[in-house]
């Protein structure tokens, strides 16, 4: 008898151009302790290999929605798809992001409560060259909160799950704007609901990675500069937050090989090493607020030069002096001719008009 009862969440993951890591990011939701879910894999005027990448999995899990281009980010492609979605929550997966293995299960463990109505967690954003930095919205400081709701996003759509009663219908993706979309749906579900039905999930659950199109090491997001800046001036970087990526070489492809040979055991990690580099920013902020008129701390001396830069400093050093010694000599014996005792008149003159 074939169970048709309808998942638990329905996973939307829009696509246009990144057949090169769509894979794994299918890949990333298949793999979820949490297997309640359908996958809606919606192309939006997709590249011709997406259709191949998509139907190399046969899991029956997975819906194709293969749509013509639509304006702007394709987000009538997205409630075409909505439309025929049967999950009571609704996940946000990136064709270009990763979940970690416990994604859907720790948000699932968010809405026991029936009163909750959306729930975002943290999530590593990914410098193209494998650096990690937590992003920390918080939106229970009142000051974030109302930055956030007046000035725009900063919480990446893969850390999201929200319960698609929270709005009169699922078809909730904006077709009038140019961008932002989902900015615009936690908003709306913020000012139906109340912040009383928001939860925050304080660790990281996804990773996410730079927009092909951005062609940005830091996707443009300030908060993973600082720790792009972090990891390249102190020492202390926690090593499972800098990832190298072999050129040539896909970032998701990278994590997703690392993350598979020990789900479980990578995932503890690196959300330890993410709290770890949080703790060590805030000690050193601390440290500055507490004595901020003592004088920096100045850098080591410069190791002492190897590459016989030394040697060749202190030959220059010699020349100069003996270069030295032989203009003293010079002088001396213009002092003894005859032309010196000729002139002599000519120069008590000018010492005379000097005066």
């Amino acid at each position: 008898m074939v169970d048709d009862a309808p998942p638990l969440f329905s996973v939307l993951m829009p696509t246009h151009n990144r057949p090169d890591s769509l894979a794994y990011a299918i890949q990333s939701v298949l793999a979820q302790t949490e297997q309640s879910f359908e996958l809606l894999v919606v192309g939006d005027g997709a590249a011709p290999e997406t259709e191949a990448v998509v139907k190399s999995f046969s899991d029956p899990r997975i819906r194709w929605f293969d749509f013509p281009k639509a304006p702007h980010f394709g987000y009538a492609n997205r409630n075409l798809a909505l439309r025929s979605s049967r999950g009571e929550l609704i996940a946000f997966a990136a064709d270009d992001d990763l979940m970690m293995p416990d994604h859907l299960a720790l948000m699932r463990g968010q809405f026991v409560d029936p009163s909750v109505a959306l729930v975002y967690g943290q999530v590593l954003w990914v410098s193209t060259d494998g650096i990690c930095g937590p992003d920390l919205t918080n939106l229970f400081f009142p000051e974030e909160r109302r930055q956030f709701m007046a000035r725009g996003n900063t919480i990446a759509a893969s850390g999201v799950v929200y319960r698609a009663s929270a709005l009169a219908e699922r078809t909730v993706w904006p077709e009038d704007v140019n961008g932002a979309g989902d900015w615009e749906i936690w908003r709306r579900i913020v000012l139906t609901k109340g912040f009383a039905a928001v939860r925050y999930l304080r660790l990281p659950t996804c990773l996410h990675f730079s927009a092909k199109w951005k062609n940005l090491r830091d996707s443009g997001f300030a908060r993973l500069t600082g720790f792009i800046k972090a990891c390249e001036t102190s020492i202390w970087f926690p090593a499972p937050l800098r990832v190298a990526i072999p050129t040539g070489h896909l970032e998701q492809k990278v994590f997703w090989d690392i993350m598979c040979v020990d789900p479980d055991g990578w995932t503890a990690l690196i959300r330890e090493a993410a709290a770890d580099a949080v703790n060590r920013l805030a000690l050193d902020r601390l440290e500055n607020l507490a004595t901020p008129d003592s004088p920096p701390t100045p850098p080591p001396p410069p190791a002492a030069p190897d590459d016989g830069r030394a040697e060749a400093l202190a030959v220059e050093v010699q020349a100069l002096a003996i270069e030295r010694d032989a203009m003293k000599m010079e002088m001396e014996a213009l002092k003894r001719s005859k032309s010196w005792r000729w002139t002599a008149p000519l120069r008590q003159l000018r010492r005379h008009i000097g005066r």
